[in-house]
């Protein structure tokens, strides 16, 4: 009858509408947890650019300290040479 299929049609929607709900949430939900992992990503990228940089301001100090080393050693050399002659 009628209302027989308008029950079974309300009851198929209903139940329809509960699974989209939840769909919904956990979408919600997981798009929630990209949204905190990226901007973890993105603290953790920040962090590593600033240890990049600090590793690159190092490298530069320690290559001027070995040139410095290197004409130390030739201005060395130079006077044993001279020494020695």
């Amino acid at each position: 009858t009628t209302v027989q299929l308008e029950k079974e049609f309300y009851d198929q929607s209903t139940k329809t509408n509960k699974t989209l709900s939840s769909v919904q949430q956990e979408i919600s939900g997981k798009l929630q947890t990209l949204a905190e992992d990226l901007s973890t990503l993105k603290a953790e990228v920040v962090a590593d650019q600033v240890s990049l940089a600090n590793v690159q301001a190092d490298v530069k100090i320690l290559s001027a300290d070995v040139a410095v080393s290197e004409g130390k050693v030739l201005d060395l050399t130079e006077a044993s040479e001279k020494m020695m002659k």
